[in-house]
C-alpha cells in the first residue's frame, strides 16, 4: 500500500466516523417487514470477533466456542427476525473470504455456515464474486431490498492490547487471540467499503448489526441513509475507494500463510474415486453423512503428508472416534479440558482445519457428497470432547476394542475406509499398535481458561462459566470439592449405557 493508498483509507474512515446516522425500529418504522439483505461475512464477524458480547470464544484450541454454538448462535439470531415477521435474504461474497483467510479455522467454519444455512434452512442465501458486479447490480435492481444490514468491521469489545500470538507471532487483543491479526483487522475496512458502495453506488439505505437491540416486537438499529451522507467528494470517489479495496484483498490476505506446500499440492489420487463410488464408503457416508466425509477426506491429507509424525496418528484414531460420539453425546457430556501437550495438539488442529478449507473446494469432494441428504456439517467437531477423550485414552478407560456394537460398527468402518484411503496415497498402514507408545506424552495438567477470567481447579460448577456478575446469583450452584478428593474416573471402562 503507497502513500496515496493510505490517504484514501483515511479518507473512507473520516468519511464513516462523519456520517449521520438515526437509531429506529426496522420493523416498524425502515420496511423491516419488507425484503432486505444480510451480509453474511458481518453475521459470522459478530459473534467470532466479540467474544466477550455471547460468550464464545471461538480462538481457544480447546475449551472455546465451538463449531455448533456458532452455528446456534447465528441461527439465533436470524430466528429474531423471523418472530418479527421480517423478511430477508442472505448475501455472502467471494471477496469478504479475505477476512477468514488468516487461519484456516475460521476460513472453514465460514464454509460451513454457508452449507448449513443453505442446507437446514428455509432461509435464500446467495453468493455473488464480489459487490461491483453487475451479478449484484442486477440483484438489486431485481429484488428490490429496502436496505442492506451488514457490519462495519468494528466489535462491541474490540481493545488492542499487546499479546504475542503463537501462531503468526502478532501483536494483537488478548480477547481475540488466535483469532485476528493485524493483517486481518486491517481488512475489516472491507465492510465501511462496502457501505460506502452500497449508498452511493447502489443508492441502498445500510442498517448496523452492531448494537442492534431486539425490544418486544421491535428490532432497533443505526441506519444511515444516502441522502444525509452524500455530496460531490463522495460521488467522485466511488472508483478509488473500489480500486483500494481491491489491492488491500491482495496485500492483506494472509491465505499463502497456510495454504501452501503439501496443503496447496495435496490432491487425492485417482484410485481414491473408485472408493468414492465402492459401497463400503456409500455406508460410512449413509451414516456419518457430509462430515464424515469431509473428516476422512482432510484426515488422509494430514496423515498422507506427515507420515514421520506417529503422534499425529495416535491423535487422529481418537479424533475420528470423537467424531463419532458428536452424535451420541449431548452437549452436556462434552466435557472440557485440554492437554498438557498443547503444541502438538494445536499442529494436529492447524493442519487439519488446514486440509478441511482444501478439501472442501475441492471438486472430489463436491462429487463425493453431492448425494449425501444428511447435511450434519454444523456439528463438525468438538475439541473438548476430543481433548476427554485424550486423557480417557491415557488413563486407560478408552478401549476401542471395548465399546457399544452401534458405536463399535461404525468406528471400524470409518477407521478401515481412512486406512483405505491413505494407503492409495502412499502411506502403507496406520500403525496404530506401535504407536500406542506414544499416549505417555499425552495428559491432562490444568484447565484452559480464556485470559479475561479465572478458574479454580478445585471448584466445579453447573453454569459453564465463570463471570463476577453471576457469582452472588449462583453462589449456591457451586459445588465445593475438598483439597483431599481423590475421585477419579473410573480407570478401568466407561458407563457407555449411562452415557448414552
Amino acid at each position: 500500500m503507497n502513500e496515496e493508498d493510505n490517504k484514501n483509507e483515511h479518507w473512507l474512515s473520516e468519511w464513516y466516523n462523519k456520517c449521520r446516522y438515526k437509531y429506529i425500529d426496522l420493523v416498524g418504522d425502515f420496511g423491516g417487514r419488507e425484503l432486505f439483505v444480510i451480509e453474511g461475512d458481518s453475521l459470522i464477524f459478530k459473534f467470532i470477533y466479540d467474544p466477550k458480547t455471547d460468550l464464545l470464544n471461538f480462538g481457544q484450541t480447546i475449551s472455546g466456542g465451538q463449531f455448533l454454538a456458532l452455528t446456534y448462535l447465528i441461527e439465533n439470531l436470524l430466528k429474531k427476525f423471523k418472530e418479527r415477521e421480517c423478511v430477508f435474504h442472505i448475501a455472502f461474497f467471494d471477496v469478504h473470504k479475505s477476512i477468514w483467510n488468516n487461519r484456516p479455522k475460521l476460513r472453514i467454519a465460514r464454509e460451513i455456515i454457508i452449507d448449513h444455512l443453505k442446507s437446514n434452512t428455509e432461509i435464500s442465501v446467495f453468493e455473488f464474486k464480489d459487490w461491483w458486479t453487475e451479478e449484484w447490480k442486477n440483484y438489486l435492481d431485481n429484488m428490490q431490498p429496502s436496505f442492506i444490514l451488514t457490519g462495519d468491521g468494528s466489535t462491541e469489545h474490540l481493545e488492542i492490547k499487546a499479546e504475542k500470538d503463537n501462531y503468526n507471532d502478532e501483536e494483537i487483543d488478548k480477547s481475540i487471540s488466535k483469532i485476528a491479526t493485524k493483517n486481518s483487522l486491517k481488512l475489516t475496512i472491507v465492510l465501511r467499503a462496502f457501505m460506502f458502495f452500497s449508498l452511493h453506488d447502489r443508492d441502498k439505505p445500510v442498517a448496523l448489526l452492531p448494537g442492534m437491540e431486539f425490544r418486544d416486537s421491535r428490532a432497533h438499529a443505526y441506519v444511515f441513509e444516502r441522502g444525509t451522507n452524500s455530496n460531490n467528494e463522495a460521488q467522485e470517489k466511488s472508483s478509488v475507494i473500489k480500486n483500494l479495496i481491491m489491492k488491500a484483498l491482495e496485500v492483506y490476505d494472509e491465505k499463502s500463510n497456510w495454504f501452501k506446500g503439501p496443503v496447496e499440492n495435496f490432491k487425492l489420487t485417482t484410485l481414491n474415486k473408485d472408493l468414492l463410488t465402492s459401497q463400503e464408503c456409500s455406508y460410512v457416508w449413509s451414516n456419518g453423512g457430509k462430515r464424515i466425509a469431509l473428516i476422512l477426506l482432510s484426515l488422509t491429507g494430514v496423515l498422507c503428508n506427515n507420515s514421520d509424525n506417529r503422534d499425529f496418528q495416535y491423535l487422529a484414531k481418537i479424533f475420528l472416534f470423537h467424531v463419532i460420539l458428536l452424535d451420541y453425546l449431548p452437549l452436556k457430556l462434552r466435557a472440557a479440558q485440554p492437554v498438557s501437550n498443547g503444541n502438538t495438539i494445536e499442529a494436529f488442529l492447524q493442519n487439519f482445519y488446514a486440509y478441511s478449507a482444501k478439501v472442501y473446494r475441492s471438486e472430489i469432494f463436491l462429487q463425493a457428497t453431492q448425494n449425501i441428504k444428511n447435511n450434519n456439517l454444523y456439528d463438525f467437531i468438538d475439541t473438548r470432547l476430543f481433548a476427554s477423550l485424550i486423557q480417557c485414552r491415557y488413563d486407560e478407560v478408552l478401549n476401542f476394542n471395548d465399546l457399544p456394537n452401534e458405536i463399535k460398527q461404525q468406528f471400524d468402518a470409518c477407521w478401515n475406509l481412512l486406512s483405505r484411503f491413505c494407503e492409495k496415497n502412499g502411506l502403507n498402514s496406520l500403525d496404530i499398535d506401535y504407536i500406542e507408545i506414544f499416549k505417555e506424552n499425552f495428559q491432562i495438567e490444568n484447565i484452559e481458561i480464556n485470559s479475561s477470567s479465572s478458574v479454580d481447579n478445585r471448584e466445579a460448577k453447573l453454569h459453564p462459566f465463570k463471570h463476577e456478575f453471576f457469582e452472588e446469583y449462583f453462589e449456591d450452584m457451586n459445588l465445593k470439592i475438598p483439597e483431599d478428593s481423590n475421585v477419579k474416573i473410573d480407570k478401568y471402562q466407561i458407563n457407555w449405557e449411562r452415557l448414552l
